[in-house]
This record gives structure tokens, C-alpha cells and sequence, in this order.
């Protein structure tokens, strides 16, 4: 069941892998702007956590992310002292939300692992009462023989 379960996260990871490719750093873009577009994609992450959403919160918390240890953390003026509380506060939130795709991930799992489980109690459920009419079927067509052979 393990194996179908990682079957599944890795399909869940392909479906959004056009989703969530790395943006490469243009170094004569202002650090800023990326920090200001790391604030964003993570008050959108976390909207989509309020909703419950857990495949666009996974996918908003690694763009997050990626956007800031690739493409932040690239930057030539990354260490630059102007940017000490951005940084600071990236590094900070970078760790949660790396916590957070943990989490995610793990639930996603479980949750997973509980449909197979479900999927599979259905299905010997299913089998197990075609099983009692086939037995009933043998029965009633045994019965049948039975009176057509006594006079």
C-alpha cells in the first residue's frame, strides 16, 4: 500500500511541476521587488490554508520557497545590509513553510492511504457478496435438480 501511496505523491508532484519551476534571478531586478513578491505568494499560500486547500496550499508554500532560497538567496545584493530584516524574516518564514509542506505532505499521505484502505474493504465487501449469491444461485439451482430428478 506504501508503494501505491508514493505512486500517487509522485503523480501529485509531476501534475504540478509546470506549476512550480524555479524563477531565475535577474540580477539587475531590484531585491525588493522579489521580496515583495515572496510576501505575496505567502499570504496566498496561507488564504489557501484558511480554505483548506491543501494542493494550492503545497503549492503556494513551495513557490514560496523556492523563490526564496533560489532565487532571493542568488541575488547579488542578497547579503547586503540594507536587507538585513528581509532576509531575516525570508530565512524565518522559509523554515515554516518548509515545516508546513512536511505537514502536507504527511496528511496528504494518510488521507490517501485511507481511500486505499477504504477502496480495498469495498472491494473484498463486493467480492464477498458476489461470493453468497453464486453460493445462493448453486443452492437454488441444486434444489431445482434435486425436484426434477424425484418423482
Amino acid at each position: 500500500m506504501e508503494k501505491e501511496v508514493d505512486e500517487r505523491w509522485n503523480r501529485f508532484k509531476e501534475s504540478l511541476s509546470q506549476h512550480l519551476k524555479t524563477v531565475p534571478c535577474k540580477p539587475s531586478a531590484p531585491l525588493d521587488k522579489y521580496y515583495d513578491a515572496a510576501t505575496k505568494v505567502l499570504k496566498t499560500a496561507e488564504k489557501y490554508e484558511e480554505k483548506d486547500n491543501q494542493r494550492s496550499t503545497y503549492m503556494f508554500y513551495y513557490r514560496f520557497a523556492s523563490l526564496c532560497i533560489h532565487t532571493i538567496a542568488s541575488h547579488p545584493r542578497y547579503h547586503d545590509p540594507l536587507f538585513r530584516e528581509e532576509k531575516r524574516w525570508a530565512i524565518e518564514e522559509t523554515k515554516k513553510a518548509m515545516v508546513e509542506l512536511e505537514s502536507i505532505k504527511a496528511t496528504m499521505k494518510e488521507s490517501w492511504k485511507a481511500d486505499l484502505m477504504d477502496r480495498e474493504r469495498r472491494a473484498a465487501e463486493r467480492a464477498a457478496e458476489e461470493q453468497k449469491k453464486k453460493r445462493e444461485m448453486e443452492r437454488r439451482e441444486k434444489e431445482k435438480d434435486n425436484v426434477i430428478k424425484t418423482p
